[in-house]
């Protein structure tokens, strides 16, 4: 299953999915959370920073550079499903 997850300036909100989805989904670390972030100003930044800083196994981070190139560029077509 592809797992795309957007975020622009909500890492706190993003690292409390994150810590959800792998304390509430059974074999969490069997699924890989794509996610395409964004900030608008160095505050926001910092906070992605410190996220991405945490190593969760099963999280992969893009900065969003060009929204549909990059959302493209995260889909796995030999998984059946999409949830974004």
């Amino acid at each position: 299953m592809n797992i795309i997850v957007f975020s622009k300036d909500r890492a706190m909100q993003l690292e409390l999915f994150i810590r959800s989805f792998n304390k509430y989904v059974k074999d969490f670390d069997k699924y890989i959370i794509n996610i395409i972030y964004t900030y608008s100003n160095d505050n926001f930044k910092l906070g992605y920073d410190k996220l991405i800083g945490m190593n969760y196994p099963n999280v992969n981070y893009i900065k969003e550079t060009n929204f549909r190139s990059d959302l493209i560029r995260m889909i796995n077509l030999e998984k059946k499903h999409i949830v974004l």
